[in-house]
């Protein structure tokens, strides 16, 4: 079970102490607006670099544990309505991608995100790497077709 499905389990108990401003942990500061990251609950299960955004019931942003806004679309306000209960999508925010995943809680919905820049920077790295083993597989095999070929062919040349 992904940590998303675990914020949202047990009727979106977790996401709702994210979220609530009677929770011990509430730093005013965290409203729309800034402060420094909140912290998520669980937060041994969350993967690193995780942020958080709440929405009330239609939409607007409640809390933002993050320096960066998170976007919110109309299909992402349905789920705070309560209409969807879980949206994954990706999204470019200030030159970086992120997966945001909107979560349907009974106040509202969890926005989670996480940045996929790392994720991409191995892909290519990995893809620089196999393109150059393909390189080097493929002058080896060649070397190796053009001896065998003459090595064969020597006789008959003879």
């Amino acid at each position: 079970m992904s940590y998303v499905q675990r914020l949202a389990a047990r009727h979106g108990d977790s996401a709702r102490r994210l979220c609530s401003p009677t929770d011990v942990r509430f730093d005013p500061q965290l409203r729309v607006g800034g402060g420094p990251p909140r912290t998520p609950p669980d937060e041994a299960d969350a993967p690193a670099g995780t942020v958080f955004q709440c929405l009330d019931k239609t939409g607007n942003v409640t809390l933002a544990a993050t320096p960066k806004t998170l976007p919110v679309d109309d299909r992402d306000r349905r789920v705070a309505a309560g209409d969807a209960g879980l949206r994954t999508r990706s999204a470019r925010i200030d030159d970086d991608s992120y997966r945001i995943t909107t979560v349907s809680i009974p106040d509202g919905a969890v926005q989670v995100a996480r940045s996929v820049e790392e994720n991409t920077r191995v892909l290519r790295s990995l893809i620089r790497r196999y393109l150059l083993l393909a390189l080097a597989a493929t002058v080896i095999a060649a070397l190796l077709g053009r001896w065998i070929a003459r090595r064969t062919t020597k006789p008959i040349a003879a």
